[in-house]
């Protein structure tokens, strides 16, 4: 998982040296990199834009220009989250689970599942093929949202119209668990369960008679 990134960092002749492995654990990183402690220090990158860069004490720098250095090489969060895939990083699971926009946001080619449930809008976002589960828990809106062929479980529990909604065949899972009106909505022959708690007993009758092999709740 990725609720930041985490790197090992030392400075190098006015600039920075930064080495990444696991976004998620300094100690792997240090560990199957054979870095050693003394020479590298740890840091992370939070989606919210904070940046620590921590410094051992025989790295003669000063922390606010240096810290300054490193946000002008990577001014945003997904600017330094981007580099780490373009660098070789890859994992089956990313959570991003306090990111507001995936405006530019390039995800590894092996994901299978991702978590961005705190996603305001889907303008920008741009999901793998190989994409299995996607959280997509804070959208009202499923306006610019693109869903790729073979993903099974989509979870949208706060949207709140069906329209523009398009799920790909292939899809099993759905949670609109907020949706009040089933206008427009369209399920694949694939679906074969959708929460649709918020939804009038009439209006879920309805659906369950057109779409008679799907449990619907």
């Amino acid at each position: 998982m990725c609720r930041m990134a985490s790197l090992l960092h030392k400075p190098n002749m006015g600039d920075i040296d930064i080495k990444i492995y696991d976004l998620e654990s300094h100690g792997n990183t240090e560990k199957k990199l054979n870095l050693d402690p003394t020479v590298w220090a740890e840091g992370h990158y939070l989606p919210s834009g904070e940046i620590e860069l921590r410094l051992n004490d025989n790295m003669r720098v000063d922390k606010t220009e240096y810290e300054t250095q490193f946000k002008n090489r990577f001014p945003t969060f997904i600017s330094f989250f981007n580099w780490a895939v373009d660098e070789g990083w890859n994992s089956e699971t990313v959570n991003l689970s306090s990111l507001k926009s995936a405006e530019g946001l390039k995800l590894p080619s092996g994901v299978k599942t991702v978590n961005l449930s705190s996603l305001e809008s889907a303008e920008g976002l741009k999901l793998p093929s190989g994409v299995k589960m996607v959280n997509l828990s804070s959208l009202e809106s499923a306006e610019g949202l693109k869903l790729p062929s073979g993903v099974k479980t989509v979870i949208l529990t706060s949207l709140k119209s069906a329209e523009g909604l398009k799920l790909p065949s292939g899809v099993k899972e759905v949670n609109l668990y907020s949706l009040k009106s089933a206008e427009g909505l369209k399920l694949p022959s694939s679906v074969e369960y959708v929460d649709l708690s918020s939804l009038k007993s009439a209006e879920k009758d309805k659906l369950r008679k057109k779409y008679s092999n799907v449990n619907i709740y």
